[in-house]
């Protein structure tokens, strides 16, 4: 079966949206195939392999967004995978739980979706257009009509049995003083490394051209995860551990960058296989 559909979870909580989501997507759109791994991805379980070879057939990726998960690794390197993948309007974090405007970056630069009607709407909208062979407007929306009760309804229950478990959580509140030390904490950063650039005279003429080079390599870094203004150092040192040998080589062209990450935040480049095995070789000569 070719699945088009990619439906991402983690937690209990996020596994039983998941199976809604799962169940109701082909009732709207008979052309839509989902794919959903029933295993936890917190459990260590769920195989890249697995997820890498779904991905290369799938139109459109759903993340199941609760305010418990929304930091969970593999969902975020799902939602990143995704974005490299498909078109970036084509990932839609969907919130159960949890003000859409409360979802951090990674997941925040997509555009969430609540469960609403109106909002759910756009959902099976943006999935009918990324299929590629779309049905007309008013046959989707007929469709999405009949099915939306059965939808709600069951969003509704799920609701009631988390709050009758007392295991839902409350939306964590960004408040103006998170926020602002968010910008203390970036400029900060940015203090540090001008103040460690100024002590070496020599390479302060050549400032504007690190600058110019290093703002060219965020930006090309979030071109390649779907986003369309440049990465900041909170997002960056966030994304390094995930990033591929493509976005080490966008890195690894920018001395100020790759400096950055390996000595100002301690990140370094996994080696490929290739290059273990070609290191393993060397072991083995004798002098």
């Amino acid at each position: 079966m070719a699945f088009n559909v990619f439906i991402s979870w983690s937690g209990e909580v996020s596994k039983s949206v998941a199976l809604v989501l799962h169940d109701w997507v082909p009732t709207v759109i008979q052309a839509a195939e989902p794919f959903m791994s029933n295993k936890d991805i917190d459990a260590g379980v769920r195989g890249l392999d697995e997820v890498s070879a779904q991905l290369k057939t799938i139109q459109i990726g759903l993340i199941c967004v609760t305010a418990g998960n929304q930091d969970a690794t593999w969902l975020n390197y799902e939602a990143g995978a995704l974005s490299k993948t498909v078109e970036s309007t084509y990932v839609i974090p969907v919130a159960f739980d949890i003000d859409k405007g409360q979802i951090k970056i990674p997941l925040g630069q997509f555009q969430a979706k609540h469960f609403t009607q109106e909002d759910m709407l756009a959902v099976a909208k943006s999935i009918n257009k990324a299929l590629g062979a779309p049905l007309p407007d008013g046959r989707l929306e007929d469709s999405f009509g009949r099915s939306w009760p059965e939808l709600s309804t069951k969003i509704e229950r799920l609701r009631s049995e988390q709050q009758s478990l007392q295991s839902f959580v409350e939306p964590p509140k960004r408040s103006m003083t998170d926020m602002l030390d968010e910008l203390v904490i970036a400029a900060r950063d940015q203090g540090e490394i001008l103040k460690i650039l100024s002590r070496r005279p020599a390479r302060v003429s050549n400032l504007s051209a690190h600058w110019a080079a290093t703002d060219a390599a965020l930006r090309e870094l979030a071109k390649a995860y779907g986003m369309s203004s440049p990465l900041d150092s909170r997002q960056l040192i966030h994304m390094a551990p995930e990033f591929d040998d493509d976005d080490w080589r966008i890195v690894e062209n920018t001395p100020f960058l790759l400096w950055y990450i390996r000595h100002f935040k301690g990140i370094e480049r996994r080696p490929t296989r290739k290059e273990q095995a070609e290191q393993s070789n060397f072991d083995d000569v004798p002098f």
